[in-house]
């Protein structure tokens, strides 16, 4: 009797035990705490070729705790793009991709890879953004890109040197009004034994900015036989510009070795850091120009799985708010590509030395030479390299392989 007691005992022990462990196991899965253990955050890759987006990122992901940011950098665009089309063509590819309006855009849409975003992204978000931007990644009637930040081409010059080879007082380069004035001061240098003008590794974007200075739509023979003899002036009888050398242009200029550094605007923060204090330098517009090709940076979405491309789009948001573009227009010395709620373009500090106290380029209105995507985008981008090498090297070049490379017809 007293054993049956026990055994009684002990049985409802156990049935008190085992339930109590149950009701602990049951709610402690449902709690707040142990879902946030065992709910995974969507991982998305990105692939940029502009530093400081890293970081952008980074903060996306330090702010969304439901998704996290691989962010690989590229050394260059070509590089990112040559990688990209060879990921397209293997079927594995990043969720984000930063584009250039260089070429690509109609490449890239082609494939059926790209989100058409435009009917992505709400139309508040294209309503904030510079139209004059958006439209070199329209495409067959759909936005394939998200301008977030524009460059012009420009005219960086080394204030000491300038003054050292007895240009004016070297302190305005506002006086150097023509290429007739920059050729002079590049003259005026190099007789000091420095290189006059070094140019940077994007020459046919300069060049298509030279032949399309004035909006037009194509290249008159009489504008090419002008740009190709300034160029070969530059290269083969003043001797100021080093042939071949457009890797090495931005360490010349930093280095003090060159009086004219024609470049991109959104060189600008990299020259401050890297020259520091060892001379003083400005910018100025590139001369006789009245309308610009813009470099225009953007962000795209490929196709993945829902909650991958969901997660992506929202990365895309997340990089046009206020507070974002304006840290990636001051670590990047980009043109915003997001206007203010009354309209106007978002304010760029230090640039107003460009063209007067109030950068007139700023207002981005009417300056803009609209440039429509093409297949040929890269051809023609990759003849002009060509063509630029055969001029530096002393081949002859007529203005009607000029006119041909810039329509990506040239045979070589």
């Amino acid at each position: 009797m007293e054993s049956k007691r026990i055994w009684a005992f002990v049985s409802l022990f156990l049935l008190i035990f085992v339930g109590a462990g149950f009701y602990w196991f049951r709610h402690a899965n449902s709690s707040p705490l142990v879902k946030r253990e065992i709910t995974h955050p969507v991982t998305i890759e990105a692939w940029v070729y502009t530093k400081a987006l890293a970081s952008s990122f980074a903060e996306f992901d330090r702010e969304n705790d439901e998704v996290e940011v691989e962010t690989r950098v590229f050394r260059s665009y070509e590089q990112l793009y040559d990688e990209l089309t060879a990921a397209i063509s293997a079927h594995h590819v990043p969720q984000v991709v930063e584009l250039s309006s260089f070429y690509g855009i109609a490449q890239l849409a082609e494939t059926g890879d790209l989100l058409p975003l435009d009917e992505h992204l709400p139309a508040r978000l294209w309503d904030s953004l510079h139209p004059d931007l958006t439209a070199y990644f329209q495409y067959r009637s759909s936005s394939w890109a998200m301008p977030y930040g524009a460059s012009i081409p420009v005219l960086f010059y080394n204030q000491d040197l300038l003054r050292y080879s007895g240009v004016n007082d070297g302190s305005d380069g506002a006086q150097l009004n023509g290429w007739n004035e920059l050729i002079q001061a590049a003259r005026q240098v190099a007789a000091s034994e420095y290189w006059g003008l070094v140019v940077d590794d994007e020459a046919p974007w300069y060049f298509q900015n030279w032949l399309l200075s004035n909006g037009e739509d194509k290249v008159t023979p009489g504008k090419a036989a002008k740009v190709l003899a300034l160029w070969q002036r530059l290269v083969e009888e003043e001797r100021m510009m080093p042939p071949l050398q457009q890797q090495l242009a931005a360490s010349d200029f930093i280095d003090g070795r060159a009086g004219l550094f024609l470049s991109s605007s959104d060189k600008r923060a990299m020259l401050e850091k890297y020259i520091g204090g060892k001379f003083s330098f400005g910018m100025m517009a590139i001369p006789d120009a009245s309308r610009f090709i813009p470099k225009v940076n953007g962000l795209a979405v490929l196709r993945s799985s829902e909650d991958k491309e969901e997660k992506a789009l929202a990365a895309l948001a997340y990089m046009n708010q206020t507070m974002t573009q304006e840290r990636i227009a001051e670590a990047t010395s980009q043109f915003p590509a997001r206007r203010e709620d009354d309209g106007s373009p978002t304010r760029v500090t230090g640039f107003d030395a460009l063209e007067g106290a109030r950068n007139p380029l700023l207002s981005l209105e009417n300056r803009f030479n609209p440039v429509t995507p093409s297949i040929k985008d890269k051809e023609r981008w990759k003849e002009m390299e060509t063509l630029i090498e055969e001029i530096e090297l002393s081949r002859e070049v007529s203005a009607d392989d000029l006119i041909k490379s810039m329509e990506g017809e040239r045979t070589n």
